[in-house]
């Protein structure tokens, strides 16, 4: 009897991280639309600034004129400072809204900067879009989806201790918690050097 409550226990709580984790991928997804569309509306001005700045950033990368260690230092700043704030989030139940909103946010920046490309360079711009976010963007996205998975969890864990007075081992729970850490510390490097180094090599085959 007790072998089948704990079954059931395990699969009720797969099923659980697996609809967590299918909400984050809708509200990514719900994002990048967002990011869609607002890249189409905005104004011709607006559409003409950010072709500009992809021209130099596109001439820049075609020169090879790029300080990759500076680039590398910047762009892991760039993932490692966001990251260890939703982190830290999780420790603050109050912070639930924020990393969501961080989800979300993820997701609007890739179909806005897709998107920019696209219409700036028209037919074109497919292949440099498709190179300026995989892999390190698309990679950048799983990666935040584990964090705000594991962010959530632990935020919800810590609302279950001190609201419903449920028994959990919050030493055990902290000890995961900061492993994830570790992870995403881990991935952020990953993603830092494929953004510079591998990337740039992409988008001047095109």
């Amino acid at each position: 009897m007790n072998m089948k409550k704990n079954t059931k226990t395990i699969k009720d709580s797969i099923l659980a991280q697996k609809r967590k984790y299918l909400f984050l991928f809708i509200l990514m997804a719900a994002g990048m639309i967002l990011g869609v569309v607002f890249a189409i509306i905005l104004s011709k001005d607006d559409k003409q600034i950010i072709s500009e700045s992809l021209y130099h950033f596109f001439e820049g990368v075609k020169n090879d004129d790029l300080d990759y260690f500076s680039a590398f230092f910047q762009s892991l700043k760039n993932q490692v400072l966001p990251g260890f704030f939703i982190w830290l989030l999780g420790i603050s139940i109050i912070g639930i809204p924020i990393i969501l909103f961080f989800d979300f946010f993820k997701g609007f920046l890739m179909g806005f900067s897709f998107t920019s490309i696209c219409i700036t360079y028209q037919w074109k711009g497919i292949l440099k879009a498709i190179f300026y976010v995989f892999p390190h963007q698309v990679l950048g996205l799983f990666l935040s989806i584990f964090l705000c998975f594991y962010a959530l969890r632990f935020a919800e864990k810590l609302a279950a201790i001190l609201f419903l007075k449920k028994e959990i081992s919050l030493k055990r729970a902290m000890k995961r918690y900061v492993q994830v850490l570790g992870l995403v510390l881990l991935g952020n490097c990953f993603l830092s050097l494929l953004e510079v180094f591998l990337t740039p090599m992409l988008l001047r085959l095109v």
